[in-house]
C-alpha cells in the first residue's frame, strides 16, 4: 500500500492534477490500508464534493469513522 500511495501521489505531483473522485477514492482505499484513517477521511470527503453520489466513498468513510471510534 506505501508503494500505491507513494505513486499516486507522484502523479499528482507531476500533473498538477487535483484529482476527482477516481483520484481520492482511491487513495483514501490506500490510505485506509496504512491505517492512516483521518487523511482517508479527508480523501473520500474531497472526492464526495465532486460526486456525491459515489455510494462505496460514503461507505468507506464511515468505515473510517469507525475505525476511529467515531460512531
Amino acid at each position: 500500500p506505501q508503494e500505491a500511495l507513494d505513486l499516486l501521489n507522484q502523479f499528482r505531483a507531476d500533473t498538477g492534477a487535483a484529482g476527482g473522485m477516481k483520484f481520492h477514492y482511491h487513495r483514501g482505499r490506500t490510505l485506509m490500508m496504512l491505517h492512516r484513517y483521518d487523511e482517508a477521511i479527508a480523501d473520500f470527503t474531497a472526492g464526495l464534493e465532486t460526486q456525491p453520489e459515489y455510494a462505496a466513498a460514503r461507505i468507506l468513510r464511515g468505515c473510517a469513522h469507525a475505525a476511529l471510534g467515531e460512531f
